[in-house]
C-alpha cells in the first residue's frame, strides 16, 4: 500500500482531485470538485467551507460520559443498566502495554 500525498493548497488542484479520489470521496463530490476546479476554486477550499458550515451547523449534545476512561464507561454501564456492550477497538491498542505495532522498527 502506497503513503498518501500530503494535501495542501500548495498542490496543483486536478491532482489533489485525483489525490481524493484514491483516498474514497464519493463520485458526486468529486464531479463537483473537477467542475470547481474549471472554475478556479480549489478542491481544499471547498472542503474548509463544507467542514465550516458542519460546525455551524451541529447542535452541541450534553456528554454522555462524565470522563473517557474505563471508570466513566463503567458507571454509564452501570448507571443506565446496558445489556449489550459491544468494543471496538483499532490497531495499536496494545502499545500502552508495551507491545509494538506492526508499523514500528524492530
Amino acid at each position: 500500500m502506497g503513503e498518501r500525498p500530503a494535501l495542501s493548497l500548495n498542490m496543483p488542484p486536478e491532482e489533489c482531485v485525483n489525490a481524493l479520489e484514491a483516498m474514497g470521496l464519493p463520485r458526486q463530490m468529486l464531479e463537483v470538485m473537477r467542475r470547481l476546479v474549471g472554475q478556479g476554486i480549489h478542491p481544499l477550499q471547498v472542503l474548509q467551507i463544507f467542514q465550516e458550515r458542519k460546525v455551524l451547523s451541529e447542535e452541541k449534545r450534553q456528554p454522555m460520559l462524565e470522563s473517557f476512561d474505563i471508570d466513566g464507561i463503567a458507571r454509564y454501564i452501570k448507571e443506565k443498566g446496558c445489556k449489550r456492550v459491544v468494543v471496538m477497538c483499532g490497531a495499536g491498542i496494545s502499545t500502552s502495554a508495551g507491545i509494538p505495532d506492526f508499523r514500528s522498527p524492530g
